[in-house]
């Protein structure tokens, strides 16, 4: 049976608390019903690896505990809540609407900093490296990116059919460990679990 596997850094509890309580602010803004994701679930995702078989899992928990073994911590910062997906020439005014796409989203983003993106994007890089010198199949993403937590998503909708959820909200996150993560897709919302979980050397 093959897992759907992605890499994640996973938000600490207190952070978890602080999202879930600007979430409950906005729900009743909708005029429509809306799912957001569950405390439990929200993270940043670092790699996604796709459908992989069982036995690729040796590869790239060893090349997870490499990269880990020479990364220090680092903190990153998130600087609001906006409509997404957001173009990433724009990504300096995340807060702005003249920052979307088009005049439509799907999704409801927590957005990460640009320097919090580079940090991310490092990490990234570094982990996919060694994830091919380990031979494992996945398809890379070669677009720039962007720091982010899918808060909710949604069908289409226009810009101007959506209240404004624009708020300050500031979160820094100390990111001390990676973790790998498998997804299971339902009708009721996709279910997360951390396969394995790897800290950084200090």
């Amino acid at each position: 049976m093959k897992l759907r596997l992605f890499t994640a850094i996973n938000l600490p509890k207190e952070g978890r608390i602080r999202i879930k309580r600007e979430l409950e602010r906005i729900r009743p803004l909708f005029g429509f019903p809306i799912r957001f994701a569950k405390e439990e679930n929200l993270h940043l995702t670092v790699s996604f690896l796709g459908y992989q078989e069982a036995g690729q899992l040796t590869p790239i928990l060893d090349a997870m505990r490499e990269i880990a073994e020479k990364r220090s911590s680092f903190e990153i910062r998130f600087i609001g809540i906006s409509y997404g997906p957001i173009k990433e020439k724009n990504f300096a005014s995340i807060t702005e609407h003249s920052a979307f796409i088009k005049d439509s989203a799907r999704m409801i983003w927590l957005n990460g900093t640009r320097e919090a993106s580079k940090k991310v994007s490092d990490l990234k890089f570094t982990l996919e490296e060694k994830l091919v010198d380990n031979n494992v199949p996945f398809k890379r993403d070669k677009r720039p990116y962007q720091a982010h937590i899918t808060l909710s998503r949604f069908d289409n909708k226009k810009i101007s059919d959506l209240p404004n959820i624009d708020c300050d909200l500031d979160l820094r996150v100390q990111v001390e460990s990676l973790e790998l993560m498998q997804s299971y897709l339902a009708g009721l919302g996709t279910r997360y679990e951390s396969l394995a979980k790897f800290e950084f050397k200090d």
